[in-house]
């Protein structure tokens, strides 16, 4: 996400952004889709290193939107 990054903070009038990474493109889609219901659902996450290793054990493609 180091490109997103650099693209938010330069809030760009127009821009297009692009990737290779399917699973990044299929995120980015979901959360322009609901908002609201990816931060609703990434709020109800406990915080801490068991659910980041857990989350990371995932795989991506086995994952609703």
């Amino acid at each position: 996400m180091g490109s997103a990054c650099f693209f938010f903070a330069l809030k760009p009038a127009e821009a297009l952004l692009g990737d290779t990474n399917p699973e990044l493109i299929r995120t980015f889609r979901t959360v322009r889709k609901y908002p609201k219901l990816v931060a609703n659902r990434l709020a109800r996450l406990p915080q801490g290193k068991d659910t980041f290793y857990g989350l990371r054990k995932l795989c991506p493609e086995q994952l609703c939107d």
